[in-house]
């Protein structure tokens, strides 16, 4: 088998477990796993994987060789733990708590399509030392982000037969939450409805998150509540579906934070994928229809921009009761940005919403996304998100 390269037949001779068993359950209302993944979703991940096929294999290949945390050489230690996280650049704990989740989320996935015990234990040790540390988070950008990934992580592994996860281990972790969510209002940490456009979503998501893992229905509701209807007292920096994208026939999906760079308005997009992608699990609403699929429609927008095509901006004034700023058309920063390799981080990948409008037979209706993923190539998406059937319609089953 070709595609099996030195990275790969490394990884094999790592130590390794049974392959991990998903068990679905129900409690206080919520069903886990249900954070980004539920069980149908993990065992596609493993079944893909497992099967060798070029594409999931040259995806885990691809972050193995990225991320450090992946890597089997035994040098590789967390950013953290810390008892405080807020926003202040690296001072503020921020950075690591975000690189820490987003170790734990690829080293779970990782460990649930491998067995690899190393990923394992590595996973649950980020976790349960961030776990037994934190005490106060008052940081949603980086922070609101590490967050999500990290107790996604941790309701993957709540799940999984296989894990050794102990009812010990969830106290430890919903005693962090309890926490952490104990200090949070309107007005501080990431349950705010004020918070600015992309930073909002990350920082709900992360909200959501927890909300999920600790059964926190009314934290739950009003992320959704923000996400979907808005609830920010400034409505020009709200990054609530119907209010951040526009659905005026004109200025249809037109993404408002586009006029600021490419980078941020994506990583508003991605967050809303996620936690679209979450609420469907839980039965709530339809973050990928509602509203006339306004979400689609900015997810379609912002790719016809970014592929090298203008389109029609409405000037939006951005806090207009204390600014004079305006946004007048789209800012060309970032344009045409290949996610799927650019930087270290290959989580970075836009893939989300692809793979769930395909699956929902809606991809023929969006020319600009499909074609930006075809250019992209393989990304992590393809390990986490895709199928024989939406790689194969990208053409990328064919790689070797």
């Amino acid at each position: 088998m070709p595609w099996l390269n030195l990275i790969t037949l490394a990884l094999i001779a790592l130590p390794t477990l049974a392959l991990p068993c998903c068990k679905s359950t129900l409690s206080a209302g919520f069903k886990h796993p249900g954070i980004y993944h539920d069980c149908d979703s993990l065992n596609r991940i493993q079944d893909n994987y497992q099967s060798g096929k070029a594409p999931y294999v040259k995806a885990l290949d691809d972050a193995i060789s990225r991320l450090p945390a992946l890597q089997g050489d035994g040098t590789w230690d967390m950013d953290g733990p810390f008892e405080t996280v807020a926003w202040a650049g690296d001072d503020g704990h921020n950075i690591p708590l975000m690189n820490d989740g987003k170790s734990a989320y690829a080293l779970t996935l990782g460990w649930y399509a491998t067995g690899n015990s190393t990923w394992l234990s590595r996973a649950k040790n980020v976790i349960l030392s961030w776990g037994s540390t934190l005490k106060d988070l008052n940081d949603h950008i980086q922070g609101g982000e590490g967050l999500a990934y990290m107790t996604a992580a941790a309701e993957i592994l709540r799940a999984s037969e296989g894990s050794n996860w102990t009812n010990s281990d969830t106290n430890t972790y919903t005693q962090m939450i309890d926490r952490i969510t104990g200090l949070w209002n309107e007005t501080r940490g990431l349950v705010r409805p004020d918070l600015f456009l992309n930073q909002g979503a990350y920082g709900n998501s992360g909200a959501m998150a927890v909300a999920v893992f600790a059964g926190l229905q009314d934290i739950f509701d009003d992320m959704i509540y923000h996400a979907t209807v808005g609830a920010n007292p400034d409505s020009s920096i709200d990054y609530a579906i119907p209010l951040e994208i526009s659905g005026k026939r004109e200025y249809y999906g037109q993404v408002t934070e586009m006029g600021r760079d490419q980078g941020h308005p994506m990583g508003g997009l991605r967050a809303l994928g996620f936690m679209g992608i979450t609420s469907r699990i839980q039965g709530s609403t339809d973050f990928y229809t509602q509203n006339s699929s306004r979400l689609q429609a900015g997810w379609e927008y912002w790719c016809k921009y970014n592929s090298g095509e203008e389109v029609a901006y409405e000037p939006r004034a951005i806090r207009p009761n204390t600014s004079d700023e305006v946004w007048t058309a789209p800012n060309g920063k970032d344009r045409g940005r290949n996610f799927a390799t650019y930087g270290t981080q290959p989580l970075e990948a836009i893939g989300v919403a692809f793979h769930e409008y395909y699956r929902r037979g809606t991809i023929k209706d969006m020319p600009y996304y499909d074609a930006y993923m075809k250019w992209q190539g393989v990304g992590w998406d393809a390990f986490e998100w895709g199928d024989d059937c939406t790689l194969g319609h990208l053409g990328f089953l064919e790689e070797a």
